[in-house]
């Protein structure tokens, strides 16, 4: 790729990745710090929910903490679209852990916020239903939809790790040849025409 660097990735070299470091190290102490145990307090002493209700968006607030802290700070990913590339500039990016483990990590944060939100969804939706409707099930049902569902999502994270390995690296034991997408070396053949 010449200087020019197509896609505009020159953009991502000299300000983006940079500029999205910077963000990270300056919000995610502010949100894992101030603003959800904020929101926490605010939620267990200030707020007249229903208990049910409370405790999961306290549990909610705990995971996006969890999530802030491996994001902004030990992973850090920064994607370099169209070309299927991660620049990774977090703490754990030293070249200690590898990437697929961060990116079970990351699958796995995104995995847990869903579960307390659907807690949440599925009480509120119970509750907005009226007496009698055919869609008001009662807790054991609300509790094995919760358990189906996540059981789906946690599937997901070991998706992510077994299909994190290396795709074509089998294919080395059978030729050391392949075709890229380019004429030459360093030519990503049509995706300069995007």
């Amino acid at each position: 790729v010449d200087d020019s660097l197509a896609f505009g990735l020159d953009w991502d070299r000299d300000h983006f990745v940079q500029f999205a470091k910077t963000y990270r190290e300056i919000f995610w102490p502010m949100s894992v710090f101030l603003i959800h145990p904020f929101t926490i307090f605010v939620l267990i002493w200030k707020s007249t929910m229903r208990l049910d209700c409370k405790i999961a968006f306290v549990v909610h607030h705990i995971t996006l903490m969890c999530f802030d802290f491996y994001n902004g700070f030990l992973y850090q990913m920064y994607p370099l679209a169209p070309i299927p590339v991660f620049i990774c500039t977090g703490y754990l990016c030293n070249g200690t852990v590898d990437g697929s483990t961060m990116l079970t990590g990351l699958s796995f944060w995104t995995i847990a916020l869903c579960v307390p939100y659907l807690v949440i969804m599925m009480r509120m939706h119970q509750r907005m239903l009226f007496q009698g409707s055919p869609l008001k099930v009662n807790t054991s049902v609300q509790v094995l939809i919760i358990l189906v569902l996540t059981s789906t999502l946690i599937a997901n994270v070991f998706g992510f790790r077994y299909f994190a390995i290396p795709e074509v690296k089998w294919a080395t034991e059978f030729t050391s040849n392949f075709l890229v997408l380019g004429s030459k070396e360093g030519d990503i053949g049509n995706f300069v025409y995007g």
